[in-house]
């Protein structure tokens, strides 16, 4: 589906649920998401760590799993990188991430991409960002940014799953390098703030503190420009 890397192969055989994914294989990919290829024919020829990239032959079809299962791929895809079976063996079921994949492998995408990070003076502040669709609040991808150099101020997050629609960026400082977290965002390919002019959104949190921002998909606008920069806020009160 994308460019990652191998994070398991393993085989699952029937469940008390019934069949089980058989010869599975999960990759990984860069923006965090994970993606699924079960019931395969036979273990794939590949081990974890491994890199492949998109439209690579990385198994083939089957029904292994269990009795009922006929020749087919069962294909799933997690934004927030917490796959079905993942969330199953940590005994959460029903709290997986997996999304409607046919607007990625469609091609029907939004090529969102949103870079957010600590502009203050001092790179050492860190944030969990989650994405949420507004209709529900359903989660859709979750990470932790982490600075703690000028080379790592800033995280990109690419979704190009996300359909046209309102959606929250939700962010809580989770290390404000013992002072005060200052946090930047900014936005391309057809995002916008819904109550922020402008593409960069800047902010101050304080350990612990979470901002919600809401952010608006638009299915008419995906020019490919790069993202725009996030200027260093001079002006907070963070200490240097």
């Amino acid at each position: 589906m994308a460019d990652g890397t191998v994070e398991k192969v393993a085989f699952e055989g029937p469940t008390s649920a019934g069949a089980g994914f058989g010869h599975y294989i999960i990759i990984k990919h860069r923006d965090g998401s994970k993606s699924l290829y079960a019931h395969l024919s036979e273990r794939p020829n590949l081990r974890v760590g491994d890199p492949v990239s998109a439209g690579q032959a990385i198994g083939k079809v089957g029904n292994t799993g269990g009795p009922g299962v006929g020749i087919h791929l069962h294909f799933e895809y997690a934004p927030n990188g917490i796959l079905r079976v993942d969330d199953r063996n940590n005994g959460n079921q029903g709290k997986w991430g997996n999304v409607d994949p046919l607007p990625c492998i469609q091609g029907q995408l939004t090529d969102a991409q949103i870079r957010i990070g600590d502009n203050g003076p001092d790179p050492d502040d860190a944030f969990e960002v989650s994405i949420l669709r507004a209709s529900d609040g359903r989660l859709l991808y979750t990470a932790t940014t982490r600075t703690v150099s000028e080379q790592t101020r800033f995280y990109d997050v690419a979704l190009s799953n996300l359909r046209p629609g309102r959606y929250i960026i939700r962010v809580r400082c989770v290390d404000d390098g013992q002072d005060i977290g200052t946090l930047g965002i900014s936005l391309v390919y057809g995002i916008r703030f819904e109550n922020h002019m402008g593409s960069v959104y800047s902010a101050e949190l304080e350990l612990g503190q979470t901002v919600e921002i809401a952010i608006v998909v638009d299915s008419s606008t995906r020019t490919r420009s790069a993202l725009p920069e996030i200027p260093i806020n001079s002006t907070s009160s963070e200490s240097r």
